[in-house]
């Protein structure tokens, strides 16, 4: 892989240009390892209700900004304290967190800190979550990134994020600040440079660039999506019928209401991933009748909606028989 280091701060842009990059990747390419870095954001998962997961008074106090990615998973906090590295490459196939995460687990064990990769997606040491990836796929083309937490305030962190509670309550912590740790916990010293070169000696070779039609076609994605309140936050559905729950594929919420007896405006979030657009799940759900579910979603290709879930699971949670 070729690797990119951006220059900009401005988590809009890092964002457009992350997203034009895997659109435009060649099919010949080696694929691109990328270093990047924000300045203080709240970065909410594509599935996610942003309002849902921030909390917005303390947002508006520190007047830090809140942005959607086009990956599923959680709610992070990023800058300046935060590296964030992203894996491009073309093939097809969705990508197996674990296989794609072991190069950044073997930079920090050169760097002394003994990391492992648990959950679903999560860097872990000692007990505390060090850093964590999504992922996101256009075409035969896999976008996998992530984020370690090089220095970061966990009480800042935790001000400003509020977690579903089912996913506190399935990993029983009291708060988000209990559940992370920055890798200077584990090496005082660490010096971000340090870190750079120890990822990219494991995740790339060679240095590629950065086109100015890349760097052109980036600033009008950012100006059309990444700068939309419409996308960044999206208006909150909530129906006459709301449940929650943890799977092992992530938390998954839906909600609808019923007109005469069918279901309108369903809404489904969580911080599941996903191979394909949740919108044509909703989409197929509406005008339906509760009692039509069952049938219905056994047609579906719910794994592909839901990336790793039990099919029978996420049909009998949609249909309503799922277990409490």
């Amino acid at each position: 892989m070729l690797l990119l280091e951006f220059e900009s701060f401005r988590p809009s842009f890092n964002l457009a240009l992350e997203e034009t990059l895997l659109n435009t990747l060649p099919p010949a390419s080696p694929g691109l390892f990328i270093l990047w870095q924000n300045d203080p954001a709240i970065i909410v998962g594509r599935h996610q209700d942003a309002r849902a997961e921030t909390a917005e008074v303390a947002l508006r106090r520190l007047n830090i900004p809140v942005y959607r990615r086009i990956s599923g998973g959680g709610a992070v906090y990023h800058d300046h304290g935060t590296l964030n590295y992203s894996f491009i490459r073309g093939g097809g196939g969705f990508p197996d967190f674990r296989s794609a995460l072991e190069p950044v687990r073997s930079a920090l064990a050169e760097l002394g800190i003994d990391a492992r990769i648990g959950g679903r997606n999560d860097l872990e040491a000692d007990g505390l979550k060090i850093g964590g990836a999504a992922s996101a796929v256009r075409g035969d083309k896999v976008l996998l990134h992530g984020c370690l937490l090089w220095d970061v305030d966990p009480e800042r962190l935790a001000a400003l994020l509020t977690p579903s509670p089912a996913k506190t309550n399935k990993r029983r912590a009291a708060s988000v600040a209990s559940r992370v740790g920055s890798l200077k916990n584990f090496r005082p010293a660490l010096a971000l440079e340090d870190l750079k070169i120890a990822l990219t000696r494991r995740c790339s070779r060679g240095v590629g660039e950065i086109s100015p039609e890349a760097t052109e076609a980036a600033r009008k994605l950012e100006k059309s999506r990444y700068l939309s309140s419409a996308w960044n936050w999206r208006p909150s559905k909530r129906g006459q019928i709301r449940k929650i729950s943890a799977f092992p594929w992530g938390i998954t919420e839906i909600a609808w209401s019923l007109r005469n007896g069918k279901i309108t405006n369903p809404a489904i979030s969580g911080d599941f991933f996903s191979r394909r657009d949740i919108g044509e799940l909703e989409l197929a759900l509406t005008g339906r009748r509760p009692t039509e579910l069952p049938e219905l979603l056994a047609r579906l290709p719910l794994g592909e909606f839901f990336d790793g879930c039990d099919p029978v699971a996420a049909a009998a949670f949609i249909a309503g028989d799922e277990e409490p």
